[in-house]
């Protein structure tokens, strides 16, 4: 596979945050928040429904349960979350798997507490999936074989998960060529030629359908039913010296994680003001899956694809990058 960017690639992503990290992280340690013994936990999340599960969590009053008050900033989320974590910006970071695994094996003081989302254990209804235009001439997952595919981020989860899930079909991934285009502009390049594909998340993929383009392979649960693709970071030095803070925040995001599964309808009901979707569609649209655990075999197996696509020269330690900070009594447990 071939790799066209269009912006800077995870590796490059890596090694800034790297350097970020050894200058930041002396200047900083833990930051004001993280020690002071407030309440108070700084999060880093991406905007649109990574966030909005935090800022749903605090407007039902289940992060209050757990003794904590959260400072969201969805502005980190993504590839600056890294870099805030560990100069001392914040206390935790949103990510997805590849991006927190590199940084733990190549050295960062950081450790997964809290899963983040993960894919459906539905291969034909998922919140991802790669889109073609109707005149494309691609069919099916073997017609990708040599395409140009649009992912957000490159050497990430979108095209670990896409080489995946192709080569579980026999296709040939070798001649793909993956272009970095930020998700809203994805759309826009797929209908203008720029890309014979376009792998995109909800809120884009039910846009998508909406403009005719068409699903061909949902690479997250086709890689794997239930894959989990995000994650919630901490630094060892947070764990340190605030684990019971650190253990209340893994155990609100499970009871959030858990009301969501429970509660779906009530979840959509509460985006369009989170995060000024269209009601319409935000009832129609694919949500993602919520579990109240870390699934250690999703990232041994993202982990192991890590290695397989180049990733990292070393096989990738997985188990001493999840911690299990201490927990405190939520919904449910007094």
């Amino acid at each position: 596979m071939k790799f066209r960017a269009s912006g800077a690639a995870a590796s490059s992503t890596v090694l800034a945050v790297m350097l970020f990290g050894a200058t930041g992280c002396g200047a900083a340690a833990g930051g004001e928040s993280g020690t002071d013994g407030t309440n108070v936990i700084r999060v880093g999340e991406t905007d649109g429904m990574p966030s909005a599960f935090l800022h749903f969590g605090e407007e039902r009053g289940i992060f209050a349960d757990h003794g904590i008050e959260l400072e969201i900033d969805a502005s980190a989320g993504g590839a600056a979350a890294i870099p805030a974590l560990v100069g001392g910006n914040l206390d935790v970071a949103g990510s997805n798997v590849v991006s927190g695994l590199l940084a733990g094996h190549r050295g960062l003081p950081v450790r997964i507490i809290a899963p983040g989302t993960f894919a459906t254990d539905d291969t034909e209804r998922d919140f991802s999936a790669v889109v073609v235009s109707e005149d494309s001439g691609i069919d099916g997952p073997e017609d990708l074989a040599g395409a140009s595919i649009a992912v957000n981020t490159l050497q990430n989860i979108g095209d670990i998960s896409i080489v995946t899930a192709l080569e579980k079909q026999g296709v040939d991934t070798s001649g793909i060529q993956f272009t970095e285009i930020g998700f809203p502009q994805m759309l826009p390049a797929l209908q203008s030629g720029r890309v014979d594909a376009a792998w995109v998340i909800e809120p884009f993929l039910s846009i998508g359908q909406q403009q005719g383009l068409t699903p061909v392979i949902r690479p997250y649960t086709e890689a794997r039913e239930g894959l989990q693709v995000g994650c919630f970071l901490t630094t060892e030095e947070f764990l340190d010296d605030n684990g019971d803070k650190a253990g209340a925040f893994r155990a609100a995001v499970a009871d959030v994680a858990a009301y969501i599964t429970e509660h779906p309808d009530e979840f959509r009901a509460a985006l369009p003001e989170l995060e000024g979707l269209d009601p319409a569609l935000a009832e129609s649209m694919v949500l993602p899956s919520y579990h109240d655990s870390i699934d250690a075999d999703s990232l041994r197996l993202v982990a192991d694809r890590m290695r397989a696509s180049g990733f990292t020269d070393e096989e990738i330690d997985v188990d001493s990058l999840i911690a299990t900070p201490r927990t405190t009594p939520g919904r449910g447990d007094e």
